[in-house]
């Protein structure tokens, strides 16, 4: 099947077809406890574990996910460089980044989707809202959690304190 990939919509999602997941983070723990949380889903199932550095956009081609869970542990450290050539290279692939709170009121969540990010989520969301997050970019659709969602906005409306134009 190298070559081929599945185009995966609400209707394809499920036990049938299931979503196949990338796990990248340069913590062994976080990789590990990542995959173990979805291991009682039928419908997710973990193709590959990869540090998040260059390695990804191989392990990408490799293990052909749907959704690359892409945790940084500190954005200052971890290359989000990355996932521009990444989205290039393959722009049907749902991104979602998993980080600590803190990290999303010091930088900027829209500068994460303005790199083709799918999606967002804090460490401090629960199991169930990681598999929603998941299935949510899975479908082509944006995942933002409460923290990421107040940022954007709160960024969104310091852009327009000073519109250029009027939206009318």
């Amino acid at each position: 099947m190298a070559g081929r990939k599945t185009i995966i919509t609400s209707s394809h999602i499920g036990i049938m077809n299931p979503i196949n997941v990338l796990i990248a983070s340069n913590s062994l723990i976080v990789r590990d406890g990542i995959e173990a949380l979805l291991a009682d889903q039928e419908s997710l199932v973990v193709v590959g574990k990869v540090d998040a550095d260059k390695r990804v956009l191989e392990a990408v081609e490799s293990c052909e996910p749907h959704v690359l869970v892409f945790h940084a542990h500190s954005l200052k450290d971890t290359p989000i460089d990355i996932l521009e050539p990444l989205r290039k290279k393959q722009p049907g692939l749902a991104i979602l980044v998993t980080g600590y709170p803190r990290e999303v009121k010091e930088n900027s969540v829209l500068d994460l989707l303005h790199r083709g990010v799918n999606g967002y989520v804090c460490e401090r969301e629960t199991v169930d809202d990681l598999i929603m997050a998941i299935r949510t970019v899975a479908m082509g659709d944006t995942y933002l959690c409460r923290a990421a969602t107040n940022v954007v906005l709160k960024q969104y409306r310091q852009m327009n304190l000073h519109p250029t134009r009027s939206v009318l």
